[in-house]
């Protein structure tokens, strides 16, 4: 499983602060401790839809903000603290979201929200038997349920017409929910049909191909998360979840996975239940989803919106997208190509090799990548350089801890042809067995981290946010790290970093007639001269405990200030 940082297409559209419509004394004591939100139940809606939402956690008892990180969520408080009316607007992008509850004391951390286009439905209880489990009324549809306690096993009964694949998509440890979830698909009298605990995380993913018109039952349990002595089922109140029961298109990839940076490109959603050819759909024009500014060089991953609803993956990458062309299992037959390049394939078959031969002077180095897991394929890629007699090279499983696509850097020890070969680690293959092999240049990329994702600031002192700084290749000149969007009356000098990397502490300063703010604001990290521009965005981990794969978010680049100001009366913002 590959833990990469994924960003979503909606990154960078300006968030929109909700407030309660009462007056607040910015300089007074605020109604109680930051927030502290360990669940939203349910974790997501249907756009356009308005429903209410229970939040669980510590919230104050009135004078609770909730910042959204599109303008058309906005969640209203009601006459219960831990209640909000949530109205998500149709023009709000499908995928998964954040949310952040703050008051004058602090604020919490983001939370994943899920905006789908399926109808929706709530967990009802008693449904432990799979004998009598709650009969869901037609699907496509979204379940939000909460494995409540130990033991706790949640059943659904749903009909399926013969001749189509059901798909159990669960969302759990995705969502942040600390559980290790699993899923069972069962028959009308209970018999197992399919089962599934992992997919490129911890959460469970089950296809099935329907033969039979009837009555299917899907099972929703859970393990603990970080993993305990004993295998007994486990729950709580936060072991939240969002389960997906269709019989429609649903997308898990598109061909090419690989989009040039720019480009709009002509691709092919990969799935279930996508036309006569059930892995395959329509050809469908890709507006580019560009790199977010967070991002430098390749390698980037975006989500790319689907016909049927899904958030899928593409990498974008710099050089032109070529397709695999079979066979080139063999040497003799590997598909010639141009350095730099990228390919993408699909090792199709048990046993494939994908060969890809190319020409090197002596002395030049190139860095191949596989994108594979990053782009929640099934391939467990092994990348190997061979010379044209065949003989290994160098050989990558895995980047890195945490990361399972595998690259690799090579320098030509002479002129001559060389060969990249991809191949899956257990010698499996089929058609969601996909990947992008891409071979390029080095190209220096800089990232930082942040040392937390909110920051508390009063009138008149100061308050220090730190970043880790890194840098790939030889940078020549300083990495300068500012801060932006920061409140009214709050400055910060920027800072030099080597351009190595290292720390960089930036002292932010309140004047002492600052008004009181609630906001997000960012750490800029840019290259000076004589290196390339190049700006990157610190960022703040989600993922959480002992990450095991993907959450729907991993990473976010809006910290939060709560800067406590002069005492003034002022009235909240209200949502246009």
């Amino acid at each position: 499983m590959t833990t990469p940082t994924v960003a979503v297409l909606r990154r960078g559209i300006v968030g929109a602060l909700v407030c309660l419509s009462v007056p607040a004394l910015a300089a007074k004591k605020a109604n109680g401790p930051p927030p502290a939100i360990t669940r939203l139940v349910p974790s997501g809606g249907k756009v356009g839809s308005t429903f209410p939402c229970s939040v669980g956690g510590t919230l104050a008892k009135s004078g609770n903000k909730v910042w959204a990180d599109h303008a058309g969520i906005v969640f209203k408080s009601t006459t219960k603290p831990e209640v909000f009316d949530v109205t998500i607007a149709p023009d709000v992008p499908l995928g998964p979201h954040l949310v952040r509850f703050s008051n004058d004391d602090g604020a919490s951390t983001p939370r994943v929200f899920v905006v789908g286009n399926l109808d929706e439905v709530a967990d009802t209880e008693p449904n432990d038997d799979s004998r009598k489990p709650q009969l869901l009324a037609k699907i496509p549809v979204t379940v939000n349920g909460a494995l409540q306690k130990a033991g706790d096993a949640d059943t659904f009964a749903f009909k399926v017409e013969a001749g189509r694949w059901i798909v159990l998509a669960l969302d759990g440890y995705a969502l942040g929910s600390q559980m290790d979830p699993a899923l069972r698909l069962l028959d009308e009298r209970g018999v197992e049909l399919a089962m599934s605990h992992d997919s490129h995380n911890l959460d469970p993913f089950i296809a099935y191909e329907v033969k039979k018109t009837g009555l299917y039952k899907a099972q929703v349990m859970a393990f603990a998360h970080p993993p305990a002595a004993d295998v007994t089922l486990k729950g709580s109140a936060d072991s939240v979840y969002r389960l997906t029961i269709t019989d429609q298109a649903f997308t898990c990839g598109v061909s090419p996975c690989a989009v040039q940076k720019g480009a709009e490109p002509d691709v092919k959603f990969i799935g279930w239940n996508l036309g006569p050819k059930m892995e395959e759909a329509q050809a469908h024009k890709l507006a580019s989803p560009t790199p977010a500014a967070n991002e430098t060089g390749a390698g980037a991953v975006r989500h790319v919106p689907s016909p049927g609803g899904e958030s899928v993956l593409a990498t974008i990458v710099s050089s032109p997208v070529l397709m695999e062309v079979e066979p080139n299992n063999e040497s003799s037959k590997a598909q010639r190509l141009t350095l730099p390049f990228t390919v993408s394939g699909c090792i199709g078959m048990p046993e494939d090799d994908d060969r890809y031969r190319f020409a090197m002077k002596k002395g030049d180095t190139i860095l191949f990548r596989v994108h594979a897991l990053r782009l929640h394929s099934l391939l467990d890629a092994v990348l190997r350089i061979e010379d044209a007699q065949g003989k290994l090279l160098k050989e990558a499983d895995d980047e890195k801890e945490g990361d399972f696509d595998p690259a690799l850097t090579f320098k030509a020890s002479a002129d001559g042809e060389y060969t990249a070969v991809v191949s899956d680690r257990f010698t499996r293959g089929g058609w969601n067995l996909f990947y992008a092999l891409e071979a390029s240049t080095p190209e220096p990329r800089i990232s930082a981290t942040l040392d937390a994702n909110a920051y508390k600031l009063e009138a008149g002192k100061t308050v220090d946010v730190k970043a880790t700084v890194k840098a790939t290749c030889d940078l020549k000149g300083k990495l300068i790290v500012r801060a932006e969007g920061l409140p009214a009356g709050v400055t910060a000098k920027e800072v030099e970093v080597p351009a190595k990397g290292g720390e960089a502490k930036l002292t932010l300063t309140a004047a002492g007639d600052a008004a009181s703010a609630n906001q997000t604001f960012t750490l800029a990290v840019s290259t000076s001269a004589p290196d390339v521009p190049l700006t990157a965005l610190a960022t703040f981990d989600l993922r959480g405990v002992e990450p095991r794969g993907d959450r729907l978010i991993n990473d976010d680049s809006r910290a939060w200030l709560t800067l406590s100001g002069k005492a003034e009366e002022k009235k909240a913002a209200v949502p246009q």
